[in-house]
């Protein structure tokens, strides 16, 4: 919980009235120095009662296919976070930067451990029991009905996990080809703009 004695001495505070996208852009700057790149930020700046006191939560999802949300408190401390869905341990670090480099280490201990868990759900998926005999039970049959359509759907959200991922890649691609595009144009316009200047200048001479 929230601690007004500790907040700004052991948690990373960010701005409490902008929990966005933009209010969390230099941590999300950060990430990707620390070698996590964000692939794209879930946070509405909607107050949530959470702990006997209103929080705001911001996920975070990454290239790497691993999410953690944040959990921020009504002065702007993040006082907990939850790492893939799991409570995982706050960085004891005030600045943005030492919070996504300590963060980013926890990602790549758990990169593994995290793949395997992905493989593992669509292996389980992949064994799904397959529909027997029509002269089985019609309550048996409902049953194994049911456990297929469970297995089907855990398949699916697998598929959808990694299409995300897919996308997310695609998109920070773009948006560094589009930079790399228009960083180039500029550079050619500056090119000609100073050719313009020395033909100027020469004609000026002679």
């Amino acid at each position: 919980m929230s601690n007004p004695n500790i907040r700004g001495d052991k948690y990373l505070v960010v701005d409490s009235a902008n929990v966005t996208e933009i209010g969390l852009k230099k941590l999300t700057d950060e990430f990707k120095k620390a070698g996590a790149p964000v692939a794209s930020v879930d946070a509405t700046n909607r107050k949530i009662r959470k702990d006997s006191q209103y929080t705001k939560k911001a996920r975070l999802s990454f290239e790497n296919g691993q999410f953690v949300d944040l959990f921020v408190g009504p002065e702007g401390d993040i006082y907990q976070i939850k790492l893939n869905g799991r409570a995982a341990p706050v960085p004891e670090e005030t600045t943005e930067k030492g919070f996504a480099k300590s963060l980013t280490e926890t990602m790549k201990r758990n990169q593994s451990q995290f793949d395997n868990s992905l493989q593992a759900k669509a292996a389980r998926a992949s064994q799904a029991p397959k529909f027997k005999s029509l002269s089985r039970p019609l309550s048996t049959r409902l049953q194994e009905a049911r456990d297929q359509v469970t297995a089907l759907n855990a398949s699916k959200a697998v598929v959808e996990q990694a299409l995300d991922a897919a996308r997310a890649n695609k998109t920070a691609a773009d948006a560094e080809y589009k930079n790399l595009t228009a960083k180039l144009e500029a550079e050619r316009k500056e090119t000609a703009d100073l050719k313009t200047q020395l033909a100027t200048l020469q004609e000026s001479q002679s």
